[in-house]
């Protein structure tokens, strides 16, 4: 951990992302937990945490790691741990139970099959967070997106933020109606830029028709 550290030290700035492609066990990532924590530290001894130009301990990593078989005769397999990758995310979850003042939270994305594949849409068994990690991927929302049910807006209906940008977000085989779509207009006026997804299953040619006529065609996605 040290000698990474030592590392980003000199090479990163405090807002950068760190990308490890040959991840292990996660020392990066604890190596960036810890170097975060650090100077968050050092800026509270300082008197510099209500200073906005201060900014400090915002590193990111980003840690890949294939899923490679551990030889069953080695400790790790005798703990419980099958590969390699589940080290790495109980590393990071421990690092991360370790540095509590820094934002420790991380997604574990697998790659896979398209979830929003229009030919199999319809029938691939891909969860909600499945479907708005490879949108927020897709679309330029980024990894740290946030998202939250809209039920005032109808059934199936998500709000998605990231990186700046907002979207609704259709989903399911219910077929959508005017009334729905009128009260996603009303919403929609209050955010800039707002993007539609919708699920291809929940429209009809009227549904699309009227989308395309309230909404810029370019912002409207048909998955």
């Amino acid at each position: 951990v040290s000698l990474i550290k030592r590392i980003l030290q000199i090479s990163t700035a405090s807002n950068d992302i760190i990308l490890d492609f040959f991840a292990g066990s996660g020392t990066t990532g604890q190596a960036v937990m810890e170097l975060n924590q650090e100077e968050i530290d050092k800026q509270a001894k300082d008197g510099l945490l209500g200073d906005k130009t201060a900014e400090a301990g915002g590193r990111k990593f980003i840690l890949v790691q294939l899923p490679e078989k551990i030889d069953d005769k080695k400790e790790a397999f005798k703990a419980g741990y099958k590969h390699i990758s589940d080290i790495t995310i109980e590393r990071v979850k421990r690092a991360g139970e370790k540095y509590k003042s820094v934002d420790n939270g991380f997604k574990v994305l697998s790659v896979t099959e398209s979830a929003i594949n229009r030919k199999f849409m319809n029938t691939i068994n891909a969860s909600k967070e499945e479907i708005f990690a490879e949108i927020a991927l897709q679309f330029g929302y980024g990894l740290n997106y946030k998202y939250r049910e809209q039920h005032n807006l109808g059934r199936g209906i998500t709000y998605l933020e990231g990186n700046g940008r907002k979207a609704l977000v259709v989903l399911g085989s219910e077929q959508m109606d005017n009334e729905t779509l009128s009260s996603m207009v009303r919403y929609s006026d209050g955010l800039k830029e707002c993007q539609i997804f919708a699920q291809d299953a929940c429209l009809n040619v009227e549904i699309i028709h009227n989308l395309y006529q309230h909404f810029d065609q370019k912002r409207v996605i048909i998955l």
